[in-house]
């Protein structure tokens, strides 16, 4: 009596199990990279939205401590205006001098936010601004509009981010 044995398989993957691994292996990676971009884009609004939120608290303490440049004669306050020429993708810290302004800090969004708008309908005395008073005055916030809304976005990726400044000063 004759024993056969099985033949022996070649080992290894066939073609179309290749196929599907590396079809598989393609989408994972597409998902985690979206996933890792908008991550990023998220982050970014986050850390200048932290920015801006700095300086309007570095322009309510110039003005708390009435700080003023040997230049500036009649300090009013200091004031946080959106950059309406740069299509509001950057911003400044003036100090309010009499009828004139000195910037103190200049700060470009462009690379972060693609649109900045803020809601300046409770804000008073400047325009397109925030006008923090010398020596704990307070702002020119009304009282008809307690607070005053600036929302950073981002067009591309849809994310957005709000900073609310009410007329007490606080700032969230």
């Amino acid at each position: 009596m004759k024993i056969h044995l099985p033949k022996k398989r070649a080992s290894g993957y066939t073609i179309i199990e290749l196929i599907i691994s590396i079809f598989i292996l393609i989408l994972i990676f597409t998902v985690a990279q979206t996933n890792y971009r908008g991550y990023i884009l998220n982050k970014s609004l986050d850390a200048a939205r932290s920015q801006m939120i700095s300086d309007i608290r570095l322009a309510q303490e110039y003005a708390l401590a009435g700080r003023k440049s040997l230049t500036c004669s009649g300090l009013n306050g200091y004031t946080f205006t959106l950059n309406a020429a740069s299509n509001a993708t950057s911003y400044l810290v003036r100090a309010s001098c009499g009828g004139s302004f000195e910037t103190v800090k200049s700060v470009s969004l462009s690379k972060i936010a693609t649109n900045v708008t803020a809601n300046y309908s409770g804000s008073t005395g400047t325009t397109n601004g925030i006008l923090f008073k010398i020596l704990g005055q307070g702002n020119d916030i009304s009282t008809t509009n307690t607070n005053v809304v600036i929302t950073l976005s981002q067009e591309t990726s849809g994310y957005s981010r709000a900073i609310t400044i009410s007329q007490g000063g606080e700032i969230k």
